[in-house]
């Protein structure tokens, strides 16, 4: 008898092939193995920049089990839904296949050696510990002294907060024309990743106006923070300068952003 699995689309169309408006989730819909290795398949194709910007998923359920899987540079990354801080495998449409009817569970237990019987352990001896009450005269002035430290630094953190209405741009940015500001967008358009992971950033470059600055989620969408954007240099170094406190975007080489102390890869 042939496996079914329950699947739901969220922010892809029927067919996975293209991404769909923000926060559609479709009802589950019942595959069988056929169906869902093709719709994989068609996840893999979809397009890399509406895919970093709307990070679509498919859960797939599988009797008991649930799995959550994205996508990336034509592979797929499968989660497991009761576990999804822990890092994703980078699969095939065939691996993932495997992963979710179980086969490759199967193989991998197979291989596994017998662990030894383990040998019975003494039983330890209760030794009574007497601890000193933390409350003590002499703690009482280190406590003290640490809640004093503890304020003072509360306060140097508050009063370090820069004011919103100082410029986050330094003095030596020259911005660039609105000539040169096309050239710039057309040589830095795209999308940039520190990774794919949840906690992972991107840039999103299409407009001489605005980026888009986003961190990858574990569940939902992107975290998204919509910039300003002006092009231009200081020195020989080309920046875009943001109205985000996390300093220049620098285009390190064609490929490659830096921001907020982070190496951002151009995805291809």
């Amino acid at each position: 008898m042939s496996l079914t699995y329950e699947v739901s689309l969220i922010n892809l169309t029927p067919d996975a092939s293209r991404v769909a408006d923000a926060s559609t989730r479709r009802t589950p819909t019942t595959f069988n193995e056929a169906d869902l290795r093709t719709l994989l398949q068609s996840f893999t194709e979809i397009d890399e920049l509406e895919n970093a910007v709307s990070a679509p998923e498919i859960r797939v359920k599988a009797g008991v089990e649930s799995f959550l899987i994205r996508t990336e540079k034509k592979s797929l990354l499968l989660y497991d839904v009761v576990h999804q801080d822990r890092p994703a495998l980078v699969l095939s449409v065939d691996e993932t296949m495997a992963e979710i009817d179980g086969s490759a569970s199967l193989r991998r237990n197979a291989s596994l050696p017998q662990p030894p019987s383990p040998e019975p352990q003494p039983e330890p001896d209760l030794v009574l510990v007497k601890r000193e009450s933390p409350f003590t005269p002499a703690n009482k002035s280190r406590l003290m002294g640490l809640g004093t430290l503890a304020l003072l630094l509360c306060w140097g953190i508050i009063n370090l907060h820069p004011d919103p209405s100082i410029s986050l741009i330094p003095p030596a940015f020259q911005p660039a024309d609105a000539v040169e500001s096309e050239q710039l967008l057309t040589t830095m358009r795209g999308v940039y990743m520190t990774g794919y992971l949840p906690g992972n950033h991107g840039i999103v470059i299409a407009d001489a106006t605005e980026v888009k600055l986003f961190e990858l989620r574990a569940k939902g969408a992107p975290q998204i923070v919509r910039a300003t954007a002006t092009f231009g240099h200081i020195g020989a170094q080309t920046v875009v300068a943001t109205d985000q406190p996390g300093g220049l975007i620098e285009l390190s080489n064609p490929d490659t952003l830096v921001y907020c102390g982070e190496s951002y890869q151009r995805l291809r």
